[in-house]
């Protein structure tokens, strides 16, 4: 996709995306998978902890949200495909995965 972009003879801007909704606690659970940590959920909404070998390694935080937060963030990548004939072909898995062993390595370098 970055070479198809960088081939173009006048940049121009492209959304880069799956067309696939995740929330962040979506993320997170994919993320413990790669790496091999059980994460544990206690309570709801606000109150909701993420807890990893008995300690609570992740809170709900209202400040973080965004201010007037909207239904859905799901990005429209129609633009490359027509311009560029770019398709998504990567799963979240697989980018969650190579993120995980680049953050590895780097931790094992």
């Amino acid at each position: 996709m970055q070479w198809l972009m960088l081939q173009k003879d006048k940049p121009e801007d492209f959304v880069i995306a799956t067309g696939r909704q995740y929330t962040v606690k979506d993320f997170i659970n994919k993320v413990c998978s790669c790496i091999g940590l059980n994460i544990q959920w206690t309570g709801k909404e606000l109150r909701e902890k993420g807890i990893i070998n008995g300690k609570v390694l992740i809170k709900i935080k209202k400040n973080f949200f965004r201010p007037n937060e909207v239904d859905q963030l799901i990005g429209d990548s129609s633009k490359a495909y027509k311009i560029l004939r770019w398709r998504n072909k990567t799963s979240i898995e697989k980018l969650i995965e190579e993120m995980c062993n680049s953050e590895i390595k780097k931790i094992k370098n």
